[in-house]
């Protein structure tokens, strides 16, 4: 199968790639973390921002009068308050979430209905933002495996993806071949292609979202894992609605990323 495909090259950084600034900003936060940490939103935003992936604007609140300041800041436009925390996120119910509020009234109903729904609410991690432009949640990861060093992963974003393990799997560097194969892969991947007459998304910036987080990690050994949780691909485009960063210092660093192979032959680990 794999010689039947055309023949392709992984993609090289263009003009909208800066692997030199982002270099800097993760040596700077692990010069203070030695241990490493989980990068703040603003420092998400930023990291992405020189691989030209863009961070959905999100206010982190945590009481109500921040909640009505940042409503006040997005302009009061269909906004939405959820919680973000690990334990609530894509709960099946959407009871950490409130959308379309309009109005400061509107934003105390949300705040004091999600604040008696979820427990120990001071750790929800509750966020405001704007709603998003309609259509399909998708998530993509990656994670610095101690074998197989930099993987990515694609999937649906929600739970019956993490319950059927419904996800596609890449190692970088990646060729827009790969990314193609990993939107298609799935199960679940007719959702994207206008099932049951849904409107067909925007796949092509599915895929570039795809090839720009395999660049990032491919580039940055120190990105522990990097999580997009929640990207919302529309009819034209994509919105970043979160993401989670966690980086560390390289222990071991990678010597193959041109090739990666058992370092003993099989034919010597098998029984005479």
């Amino acid at each position: 199968m794999w010689l039947r495909n055309p023949a392709d090259t992984a993609h090289e950084p263009d003009e909208t790639v800066d692997p030199a600034a982002a270099r800097r900003m993760i040596n700077e936060v692990l010069s203070t973390a030695h241990e490493g940490r989980d990068l703040t939103t603003d420092e998400c935003r930023a990291l992405l921002a020189t691989y030209d992936i863009a961070l959905w604007d999100t206010l982190a609140v945590a009481t109500l009068d921040e909640a009505l300041a940042a409503g006040e800041q997005l302009g009061w436009e269909d906004v939405v308050l959820k919680a973000t925390h690990e334990r609530l996120r894509n709960r099946p119910d959407l009871a950490h979430v409130w959308r379309n509020i309009d109005s400061p009234a509107e934003m105390e109903t949300a705040w004091s209905t999600l604040t008696e729904i979820i427990t120990e609410a001071e750790s929800a991690g509750f966020v405001v933002q704007k709603t998003a432009p309609p259509g399909v949640p998708v998530a993509i990861t990656t994670l610095e495996d101690p074998l197989f060093g930099p993987v990515v992963s694609f999937s649906i974003s929600g739970p019956l993806t993490e319950l059927l393990a419904d996800k596609s799997y890449r190692i970088p560097p990646l060729s827009s071949q790969d990314a193609a194969d990993m939107v298609r892969e799935i199960k679940s991947s007719p959702l994207l292609f206008g099932y049951r007459g849904s409107e067909v998304v925007d796949v092509t910036e599915a895929e570039r979202l795809i090839t720009q987080v395999a660049r990032l990690q491919h580039d940055l050994p120190q990105v522990r894992s990097l999580e997009l949780a929640l990207v919302q691909v529309g009819a034209e485009g994509a919105a970043v609605l979160n993401a989670r960063v966690r980086v560390e210092p390289v222990v071991d660093p990678r010597s193959d990323w041109f090739v990666r192979r058992l370092t003993t032959p099989i034919g010597d680990t098998l029984p005479n």
